[in-house]
């Protein structure tokens, strides 16, 4: 599949955004300076297409589709994350205390892999991903200079609802993990 438009969106710089732990932080557009706490981060910022290829979440519904179709019933999805190249999903068994990995490449499902031990989590399902994938990268893409969007990343919140996250590295190495909401606003600015 080609790389859709992503067209115009809310704004960065429109004020402050949330990381969900109480602390706030403010992107301010001309040079944007990015202050967290007491560590700042500075990122350029600008409207920009990527020049670079953006994660495949045109292809998440698909996958997860193909998932439930191959397991014969709903999952309980740990996560679900794409990159450039694929989609990988991540699916509870064994009470949610393991998962069993699956990847979703060029319309196809490989997997499941052996199941893999990890703490018991948060799960959701497939009707709780809805997200617009022509706009979800919309405001990461207007505000910073031809950003490095590296992954796109859902997972179970606490309230009952999916997370959104884009992993956005900078030209220097650091690391970004932007919450966004399914239309693609900013809900919170978080460095890894």
């Amino acid at each position: 599949m080609g790389r859709r438009d992503r067209g115009p969106s809310t704004s960065l710089a429109d004020g402050r955004c949330g990381n969900g732990s109480g602390r706030w932080c403010r992107v301010v557009s001309t040079a944007a300076a990015l202050v967290i706490g007491s560590a700042s981060v500075v990122v350029a910022g600008g409207c920009s297409e990527s020049s670079r290829p953006l994660p495949v979440v045109e292809e998440i519904a698909a996958a997860i589709a193909a998932v439930d179709a191959a397991s014969a019933t709903p999952q309980a999805f740990r996560e679900v994350n794409a990159d450039v190249d694929a989609v990988r999903m991540f699916v509870a068994s064994d009470a949610a205390t393991a998962v069993v990995g699956y990847l979703y490449t060029d319309g196809q499902l490989l997997g499941p892999a052996p199941p893999e031990s990890v703490d018991p989590g948060l799960t959701f399902a497939a009707d709780s991903v809805d997200f617009d994938p022509d706009a979800v990268f919309t405001a990461v893409l207007n505000e910073l200079e031809d950003p490095i969007i590296e992954r796109f990343v859902i997972t179970a919140a606490d309230d009952g609802r999916v997370r959104y996250e884009v992993f956005v590295r900078s030209e220097r190495g650091g690391l970004l993990a932007v919450q966004v909401s399914g239309d693609g606003s900013v809900l919170g600015v978080v460095p890894r």
